[in-house]
């Protein structure tokens, strides 16, 4: 237990000597550095009239020399400022060209698509009306055309028209010609018959029937009369219709029948006007049919 107080004893003194020890080197020092800054204090005062031009001089000296500075980098800032904004407005104008150029050139390639559009629209518009006229043109043409047929067919129409009527009405003037050639004499005329014979009168029929074409003075001879008397004998037989034919002004008779009659008479009005050897044929073959 004694010895536990005297270590505690010990120790505390030895932290008391150490504390003691430590406040005077402290207050040495302290003292030392009080002296010094009192001999610096001192020196100061005396030097301090001339370290005060000496410090206003480098003052002044380092204030021009910060103001010229300062001007310096203010000139610098701006001429650097002005640069920049040279070489932002060249970039804007750079810039702003190249969108204007970019413009201009869509501009220019929508404006040309829009001419070639209006010069297809345009030529699209003429091709349309040029094809237009060539068919109002054909269609005209055609017109014309079938008008000037159907008028030439109109001509042709009334010129054939007036041909037939003009050979119709020639047909019946030649057939009323032929037709007034048959002479009928009524006089002693009944009186031939009735002096006749039935028997030889039939054979007087029978020979020019048979005959179709006779000379009146062959007739004569042949049955022992005078020509006047054969062609007074067939005139009277035609016009009682025992006989039918034709009686020519030079002593000739042609025997026909009325449906023999007809047929030249058909052949006259297509015909129209005939001369004597074209008639005269048409009735030999008229009369060979029979």
């Amino acid at each position: 237990m004694n010895v536990d107080v005297v270590l505690l004893v010990l120790a505390v003194a030895g932290l008391a000597l150490t504390f003691v020890t430590i406040l005077y080197v402290v207050g040495y020092f302290r003292d030392q550095s009080e002296a010094n800054e009192q001999q610096e204090d001192h020196a100061d005062d005396v030097e301090r009239p001339g370290r005060a031009r000496r410090r206003g001089l480098d003052g002044l000296r380092q204030r021009r020399h910060r103001q010229q500075n300062q001007a310096e980098m203010n000139q610098e800032g701006v001429q650097n400022d002005g640069d920049n904004l040279d070489d932002e407005e060249d970039d804007l104008g750079d810039v702003d060209q190249a969108a204007r150029t970019a413009t201009t050139k869509k501009e220019m390639q929508k404006e040309l698509k829009r001419q070639e559009r209006e010069a297809m629209r345009k030529f699209e518009e003429s091709r349309r009306e040029e094809l237009q006229r060539q068919r109002e043109a054909k269609e005209k043409a055609y017109k014309a055309k079938l008008d000037e047929q159907e008028l030439e067919e109109a001509e042709k129409e009334r010129a054939l028209e007036e041909l037939q009527r003009a050979q119709q009405e020639q047909a019946q003037q030649e057939f009323d010609k032929w037709k007034s050639m048959f002479s009928i004499d009524e006089a002693g005329s009944s009186t031939l018959e009735d002096d006749e014979n039935p028997a030889r009168l039939q054979d007087f029929i029978n020979y020019i029937q048979s005959a179709k074409v006779v000379v009146m003075e062959d007739v004569a001879m042949e049955f022992g009369l005078q020509t006047k008397e054969a062609i007074a004998r067939v005139e009277s037989l035609v016009q009682d219709g025992r006989l039918s034919g034709l009686l020519d002004d030079r002593g000739k008779f042609i025997s026909i029948t009325d449906s023999q009659m007809d047929r030249l008479a058909v052949y006259l009005r297509k015909r129209g006007r005939v001369n004597l050897s074209d008639f005269a044929r048409q009735c030999n073959h008229v009369l060979s049919l029979a």
